[in-house]
């Protein structure tokens, strides 16, 4: 599912000046020679972002230069690309920076609606942290720090929202690894959770490529 966005954010002047809605924070991607791609796995060089997934989990690995002080990541709960959404739940774990929430959407090829809920986890590549250095809630293009949840009844009023954490860097001084687990779920949030750390519980990138493996039989 695409419903949710993560989106990193290496530089900011403050917590309050990040750019959060999609119309803002996205950026033109020139390619790069270095950038790659094969069933289930993408790597853009230009921040290095690599992207990998299990069935119902997604695995993010983002490396942010060295001049990143303060890396942030954007969690978008409603750009379905269709901004269908209604009924936006949001909550941030201060303890450990969890994102739990989730959405009413359009359907995309049929009529009605759909809930789906998700389930962000976070941590160092390379090093530890306990919880996110500053977080908040986001609305449009406008960081709230220090909230904690967010709850919409219907769209229109303000039709994006999110979280957005920032985390200590690493004490490499050369570059900073953050792995974002992304768990979906259509029941409950607790089940994206649950999901999310039976299919890759120790935030192994390589235990995704196992969706790989299987396909190189299906090859005629």
């Amino acid at each position: 599912l695409s419903n949710f966005k993560l989106w990193p954010l290496p530089e900011c002047k403050s917590f309050a000046s990040c750019n959060t809605s999609m119309s803002v924070r996205k950026t033109l991607l020139e390619g790069s020679p270095d950038d790659a791609g094969s069933p289930r796995y993408f790597r853009d060089e230009s921040l290095q972002v690599e992207l990998t997934a299990s069935r119902r989990t997604a695995l993010h690995r983002y490396t942010f230069p060295p001049s990143s002080c303060e890396p942030r990541i954007v969690v978008d709960i409603t750009n379905d690309s269709l901004t269908s959404n209604t009924e936006p739940v949001i909550n941030v774990n201060t303890a450990t920076g969890r994102i739990t929430g989730g959405a009413r959407f359009a359907s995309s090829f049929g009529p009605g609606r759909y809930n789906v809920y998700t389930c962000v986890d976070f941590k160092g590549d390379g090093y530890n942290f306990k919880a996110p250095t500053e977080y908040g809630v986001w609305m449009e293009n406008a960081p709230v720090q220090n909230s904690t949840q967010l709850t919409q009844l219907y769209s229109g009023f303000l039709s994006e929202m999110g979280a957005l954490l920032t985390f200590p860097p690493s004490p490499n001084p050369v570059h900073t690894t953050i792995l974002a687990r992304v768990g979906v779920s259509f029941i409950s949030s607790d089940q994206a959770c649950a999901n999310a750390e039976s299919e890759i519980p120790n935030f192994d990138f390589d235990v995704p490529k196992t969706w790989i493996r299987l396909l190189h039989f299906m090859r005629p």
